[in-house]
């Protein structure tokens, strides 16, 4: 039987959201991710380590002109190791929401690290390269990652605010665009193969912005057009991404 949640992602608007979570949740999230912030910009930067521990990780994008910021922060610098997965896992209950939403599943392992693979984003304010233009991650899936097609069948994708303002600094969507098989091609870009938007469709193609609280997470499928939203507040925004692995495809 397929459940309501899948049936949104394949034949609905493409997504589901989550629901709000309680306050203690929201101050234990952050908490854990602005140690790993932290932890990661310190040791790259030692001789920065008095202002680091006087900022907090909202207001980054005020120090972010004395380090070089697109090297440090590559993926490889905001993934959590598999102790800090556990961790995750076992606190917060968006894991459990997704498991009565969408049944079994494994948080997936997309990069072949060895253990579920969860990472975390930093979006400056007034800073649009930090936001990925309108994609799926199904394009990337193929091009990069090398994922089969019938894996990927299986994945679904998760956004997770932790610091963000609700409908101005997360993520917006466009509607039904899972259903449009949309065309793209690939080029070299550090190193990696990723995908480009070649569809004649796309100016014609609207996103809107979704109102998620922090902890309020969004599921949505791996066809669905997506982006960043780059912002003008006066914060950084932080966020959590995974994906996670059904027992059956979805349908």
């Amino acid at each position: 039987m397929v459940s309501t949640a899948a049936a949104e992602l394949c034949h609905g608007p493409g997504y589901v959201i989550g629901p709000q979570v309680d306050a203690g949740e929201v101050s234990w999230v952050r908490a854990f991710v602005e140690r790993k912030w932290r932890g990661v910009l310190t040791a790259k930067y030692p001789f920065l380590a008095d202002k680091i521990a006087a900022t907090s990780i909202t207001d980054y994008h005020k120090l972010s002109h004395l380090i070089d910021h697109s090297s440090t922060w590559s993926k490889d610098s905001r993934l959590f190791t598999a102790s800090e997965v556990d961790q995750l896992l076992g606190k917060l209950s968006v894991f459990g929401y997704l498991r009565d939403a969408f049944g079994p599943f494994q948080v997936a392992d997309v990069e072949h690290l060895g253990h579920p693979e969860v990472y975390w984003r930093l979006v400056r304010p007034n800073h649009p390269d930090d936001v990925a233009g309108a994609h799926a991650d199904a394009w990337f899936y193929t091009l990069t990652n090398d994922m089969p097609l019938d894996e990927q069948k299986r994945i679904v994708k998760v956004w997770f605010p932790v610091f963000s303002e609700p409908g101005v600094s997360g993520l917006s969507v466009a509607q039904e665009t899972q259903k449009m098989d949309l065309k793209y091609s690939g080029e070299m870009r550090h190193g990696r193969m990723k995908p480009i938007m070649t569809d004649a469709r796309a100016a014609d193609i609207p996103l809107s912005a979704l109102s998620l609280s922090a902890g309020q997470c969004v599921a949505f499928h791996i066809d669905l057009l997506h982006g960043g939203l780059s912002h003008k507040t006066d914060q950084t925004r932080v966020s959590i991404e995974f994906a996670i692995r059904l027992n059956a495809p979805l349908n």
